[in-house]
């Protein structure tokens, strides 16, 4: 890690190392981490302590304070779903050179409603707006999304709707969408081509919330025209990561992570 100047930087740096770090937070796991000489370090760690930003246990270790507790849970309450997903959803922007839509599931309207978009630089993209809703069946963002329910609740969305088209492309027959949610669930994400908007492709993850509710879903959007087969992995794994990423935030279980997280065969539902 390059070494803070600042000191106000460096007090930041060691109180995020300490954060981050767990048993490894000892002075001099952070000095040599930090690259920070153990003078500095051990006077930095005295003045967080003495703030009650920080405390020292018997071992040697650093944990955080109450006071960096309760600063960290006003931030939390303060923050929205979108304002913890954005800065997610620009780096896999960035990364994919894409638009990132986050996709909120809304279980009295039994479809999705887009609530932020991170926009690419290309001049020719896709105009993806917040506020904009879909049924569940149209594309990878809404199959993504019923992938990650019970079938019992799927089926139950699915009976309320229908299979309408938003496209010439979107799946309106029930054995092949139910062909499509098994292979979503067994590859843990969808890709879809002009379903939802015609020209476009998307790849898209669920989301899930507090345990193992499904939030919605994590969608990544290009021209077809632009798009290149060599590029589907990276997209997939990044996709996958910022998914996970968000839904640790967002307090959905570990154990229901990892399992729909964790790495598979490449092989997705091309919808």
């Amino acid at each position: 890690m390059a070494p803070a100047t600042s000191a106000l930087s460096r007090a930041h740096a060691v109180l995020l190392h300490i954060a981050q770090g767990g048993e490894s937070a000892t002075l001099r796991h952070i000095s040599t981490d930090l690259d920070l000489p153990q003078s500095t370090t051990h006077r930095i760690l005295g003045q967080l302590v003495e703030e009650g930003l920080v405390v020292a246990t018997p071992a040697g270790q650093y944990r955080l304070g109450w006071k960096a507790l309760q600063l960290a849970r006003k931030i939390w309450n303060a923050a929205s779903d979108e304002d913890l997903a954005l800065p997610l959803m620009r780096e896999l922007s960035d990364i994919t050179g894409e638009t990132v839509t986050l996709n909120k599931y809304l279980p009295s309207e039994g479809f999705c409603v887009c609530v932020a978009v991170a926009e690419t630089a290309h001049s020719l993209s896709y105009a993806l707006s917040v506020g904009d809703t879909r049924y569940l069946n149209m594309g990878a963002g809404g199959k993504s999304i019923l992938a990650g329910m019970s079938e019992t609740e799927a089926d139950a969305v699915i009976a309320r709707h229908g299979l309408p088209p938003a496209t010439e492309e979107t799946v309106t027959d029930l054995g092949s969408l139910k062909s499509d949610l098994r292979t979503i669930r067994d590859c843990g994400y969808a890709v879809s081509s002009g379903e939802s908007v015609a020209g476009a492709i998307g790849y898209a993850v669920p989301v899930f919330y507090r345990g193992e509710m499904v939030f919605g879903s994590m969608a990544v959007t290009a021209p077809q025209i632009r798009f290149r087969e060599e590029w589907e992995a990276g997209w997939i794994s990044e996709l996958r990561s910022k998914a996970h990423a968000l839904s640790e935030l967002l307090g959905a279980s570990p154990a229901h992570i990892a399992a729909f997280y964790s790495p598979r065969t490449e092989e997705a539902v091309d919808a």
